[in-house]
């Protein structure tokens, strides 16, 4: 993360796309540098910021909202696919305030893959013990 480019985007106006934002900084320090995003009085210019990250930390309903949470997923011939949390549809539709992270991890939004290393981790086991 460069503060210097944060700082400068807040300053002038423009976009930060920043991949894996919350890689080698304290997430109090990522959410902090949010909320600046969403400061009237900080973003004067409008300025805003589009990060990638693996941690579901931030599926905070207080810290982003249900159109600023976007998903990647790969379908079976391994594209990508990109959608809202906005967008996903269900009996009664994604309300405010839900526990996003909660319902992630429950799968009730995609995105997450059930990954069981289970029987690799049996095999290289019982290669040693041989």
């Amino acid at each position: 993360m460069s503060f210097p480019l944060v700082l400068k985007v807040l300053k002038t106006g423009g976009t930060l796309v920043m991949d894996e934002f919350d890689r080698s900084i304290h997430t109090a320090t990522v959410m902090n540098i949010i909320l600046a995003f969403h400061n009237d009085e900080i973003n004067k210019h409008h300025a805003q910021l589009i990060f990638t990250t693996h941690n579901p930390i931030f599926l905070d309903a207080s810290l982003l909202r249900r159109d600023e949470i976007k998903f990647v997923e790969r379908n079976e011939d391994n594209n990508s696919i990109h959608y809202s949390l906005s967008d996903f549809k269900t009996a009664s539709g994604v309300r405010k305030g839900e526990d996003y992270m909660n319902n992630y991890f429950v799968n009730r939004y995609g995105a997450i893959k059930d990954i069981d290393f289970s029987s690799i981790f049996k095999d290289i086991v019982s290669d040693k013990a041989k």
